[in-house]
């Protein structure tokens, strides 16, 4: 067994064991994102009933729709107040199915605060109801 120094310890040792066996059991227990149906589990990703908080909601975010030829797509924006040095657009996760684009606000608010750029972040439309190239095209 390996010697005891600051960076591994025993007790550390038997703590991440523990801590692996016991995610190994709840994901087992977990039926895959993909093998489950889009609309159930968005709806829990808002409502913050399933693997995910409820999404943190920033009151910093000014959100606009924009109006193209397939119909209009939100947007929400973090403005800096005084200088803003650059923009960064953010294009959320998720597959093209899954996501929103105020589920990183803290994140984007931070990107806001700590570079002085405008942020910009995106609600595509998702699929299996809007099928590709919806959100691309978005």
């Amino acid at each position: 067994m390996q010697e005891e120094n600051i960076f591994y310890t025993v007790d550390m040792q038997r703590e991440v064991r523990d801590f692996v066996l016991n995610l190994e059991k709840e994901l087992a227990e977990y039926q895959p994102i993909y093998q489950r149906d889009p609309v159930e589990v968005r709806r829990e990703r808002e409502e913050g009933t399933g693997r995910n908080p409820k999404p943190v909601i920033s009151d910093k975010a000014i959100e606009r729709e924009i109006q193209s030829d397939q119909g209009s797509v939100t947007v929400r924006a973090f403005i800096p107040q005084d200088q803003i040095d650059g923009v960064y657009l953010h294009i959320h996760g998720g597959g093209w199915v899954i996501g929103g684009a105020h589920h990183r606000d803290p994140e984007l608010e931070e990107i806001m605060t700590e570079c002085n750029a405008a942020v910009i972040s995106v609600d595509y439309r998702l699929a299996p109801e809007h099928p590709y190239p919806a959100a691309q095209d978005d």
